[in-house]
């Protein structure tokens, strides 16, 4: 998916989806883009498949997605954090085998 294949009145009320914390209607979600019908029905779907929105069943309401492989991006301090935890673990581990 290319960058131009998400609108920026859809960054916009991601944003405002992610601020509240909490689900809303699809359609909600899409009247608050202000776009055509085809439109409004194109720009979720391309959040949805960079993970960035979420849904259930078809008609379901919209909740704020985090893609898994954006963590590192999204959250840089704690993924640094954690990527050391786990190699000092796997340090400590090999210590110990060699000591064995």
């Amino acid at each position: 998916m290319r960058k131009q294949d998400m609108r920026q009145e859809s960054l916009h009320v991601l944003h405002d989806l992610f601020l509240c914390g909490e689900e809303m209607p699809r359609g909600d979600f899409k009247a608050m883009l202000g776009m055509s019908d085809q439109g409004a029905t194109d720009a979720p779907g391309a959040l949805v498949k960079r993970g960035l929105l979420k849904f259930d069943p078809p008609q379901g309401k919209v909740r704020f997605g985090l893609p898994q492989h954006a963590l590192h991006f999204m959250l840089l301090q704690l993924w640094l954090e954690a990527e050391a935890d786990l190699a000092n673990v796997s340090w400590v581990n090999w210590l110990l085998a060699q000591v064995e």
